[in-house]
């Protein structure tokens, strides 16, 4: 199974400058954790999440309304493409230990995002075939390794 029939399509994002309110706003609304932060063209240039959002306005003794997304998210990109296969985008969850990927072209423009969650569902749905397309064993080791934690020294 390729991942553009699992992901979300036109994923709710947000723009670097924009303030950490703006982005915990898009959240709330949409009902997610997490979501891409683009530049004027679409590219992703990051991720943010919920607890990015606690985490800066903890340490940094500011309003949400007083941060930019920029100075709270991660920049590095863990990205797949829509033609990628499934296993690539829980390998990718699993080494990352990530919940959510955005789904990008070439150029890396945004097209989508693909959850843990997603993986769960699809997989939960194809319990009863013969050849699921998204196995149960392989979202529960994804899942595993997402959750597992980090060695202190990683915090430093």
């Amino acid at each position: 199974m390729i991942i553009q029939s699992l992901m979300t399509k036109n994923p709710r994002c947000c723009r670097p400058e924009e303030s950490l309110k703006t982005a915990a706003h898009i959240m709330w609304e949409s009902d997610i954790g997490s979501i891409p932060v683009v530049d004027r063209e679409q590219r992703v240039v990051g991720m943010i999440t919920d607890r990015d959002i606690c985490m800066a306005a903890n340490f940094q003794d500011r309003p949400l309304s007083e941060i930019q997304v920029h100075q709270a998210m991660a920049s590095k990109i863990v990205a797949c493409q829509p033609g990628d296969d499934i296993k690539t985008a829980e390998r990718l969850m699993r080494d990352n230990q990530v919940h959510r990927v955005p789904v990008i072209d070439r150029n890396g423009h945004l097209l989508g995002v693909l959850s843990v969650n997603d993986l769960a569902r699809k997989a939960a749905s194809d319990r009863h075939l013969s050849s699921p397309q998204v196995g149960e064993a392989g979202v529960v080791t994804t899942l595993a390794a997402i959750a597992t934690p980090r060695p202190m020294a990683a915090f430093s």
